[in-house]
């Protein structure tokens, strides 16, 4: 596809592809008709955008939020039916997939050409911010991409030229690195402990001689000194060190004891530590389940858009972060919305191996009792929409997370 084909688009199919909604688009499209008379393409473009923007916000205050909703965002195991050699059907199916947002600066950048300045002008957002987004929209689309590729036995070139389609536009992003980590490890308790650094001796001095009554004195002086230091601090290093189990206890399940992972994810698991020592997770419940893929919890509001006040880092490969832990059955992760920064209290189990999200999530542990009961939650889930989620009469109750260090 040309450049020139890339970037035509009338005010009217912008509308529709900004919106995804053919009443707010003509709305938008019957004003845009109006304001945009005499207007240059790119003033044009500018234009619809705050116009869908104004009228998408009216429907829903939310819309552009960071956090539109902590799912995992295209893994939703419901794809349309598209055929080998529909390029179009499968490339709208990818925007459609994109958050309000990410959809917004997709669309302006790839469809209507205007560059990472003008997307800000229209978004009321800073450029740097804009590009920062738009590789995330990306991301979001290539790893929908590869879940659609996955399931073909045979290579299909239609996947090739749609992978271009919506990467070209985009050469002047730097976009996340897709190679996977180097380490990956089921149970993080089973990697060998590093070898304490060996320190230096300090130089040997010759002694001053002093008298033994002074010689006394400074021995039980140093004594004391030891004591105090053992008592404020030797209790509370033992504790920070070996192991952290997690037991979530499900109200007519049992028991699911998950092995934490520090080292590999520290903020993740502090925050999770914290948040269970708090009796936050105390009463939530497992609000989207999806066989096969995961189970999700840890949302006050029970259906993927709330957490708790805090946001964290997310500690995987695509923002920087090395983390060996792959997404095989049992490792428990951070779901987060559309932001890398956004993982806030939700948290999901692995039910079976699914390695595609590997460097995109923030795994901190692994299950090491209970996966019975993650088969049997799973296997009985009835979800109600295509994302998994579960009715709240019928979602698992987390009666409480207990964290034990042995």
């Amino acid at each position: 596809m040309s450049e020139k084909e890339l970037h035509y688009i009338t005010g009217k199919e912008l509308c529709a592809k900004l919106l995804q909604d053919d009443a707010l688009a003509e709305k938008a499209a019957a004003r845009l008709e109006k304001e945009a008379a005499g207007k240059s393409a790119e003033e044009t473009a500018v234009a619809a955008a705050q116009i869908c923007k104004k009228l998408l916000l009216k429907s829903n205050a939310h819309a552009f939020e960071d956090i539109k909703s902590t799912r995992l965002l295209s893994e939703q195991f419901a794809f349309s039916e598209i055929g080998d050699e529909d390029e179009a059907g499968c490339y709208a199916y990818l925007v459609s997939q994109l958050s309000p947002l990410h959809r917004f600066l997709f669309v302006l950048k790839a469809e209507a050409g205007l560059d990472n300045e003008q997307i800000a002008k229209a978004m009321k957002m800073k450029p740097e911010t804009v590009e920062q987004e738009l590789a995330a929209a990306w991301n979001t689309m290539r790893r929908t991409l590869d879940s659609m590729e996955k399931d073909k036995e045979e290579p299909v070139p239609m996947y090739a030229v749609v992978r271009a389609r919506i990467t070209d536009p985009l050469s002047d992003i730097a976009l996340p690195e897709q190679n996977k980590p180097k380490k990956a490890y089921i149970n993080p308790g089973a990697a060998a402990p590093k070898a304490p650094k060996k320190k230096k001796k300090p130089a040997i001095t010759a002694p001053v001689r002093m008298s033994k009554k002074r010689k006394i004195l400074y021995i039980t002086a140093a004594c004391l000194f030891v004591i105090g230091l053992g008592l404020l601090f030797a209790v509370p290093a033992l504790m920070s060190t070996g192991p952290v189990y997690a037991d979530i206890t499900i109200e007519n399940h049992g028991t699911i004891t998950v092995q934490l992972d520090p080292e590999a994810a520290p903020t993740t698991v502090e925050n999770f530590t914290t948040l269970a020592e708090n009796g936050f997770y105390d009463g939530l419940t497992f609000h989207r389940i999806i066989e096969g893929f995961m189970m999700q919890g840890g949302d006050p509001n029970g259906n993927g858009t709330g957490g708790s006040e805090t946001k964290i880092v997310g500690e995987f490969a695509a923002n920087g972060y090395e983390n060996p832990i792959s997404h095989t059955r049992g490792t428990i992760s951070m779901a987060r919305g559309d932001s890398y920064n956004s993982a806030s209290s939700q948290f999901f189990i692995m039910h079976q191996d699914y390695t595609g999200l590997d460097g995109q999530y923030a795994a901190f542990g692994h299950v090491t009792s209970g996966m019975e009961i993650v088969d049997a939650i799973c296997t009985a889930a009835q979800p109600i929409d295509g994302n998994g989620l579960i009715d709240p009469a019928a979602q698992p109750v987390i009666t409480s997370v207990t964290i034990r260090r042995p």
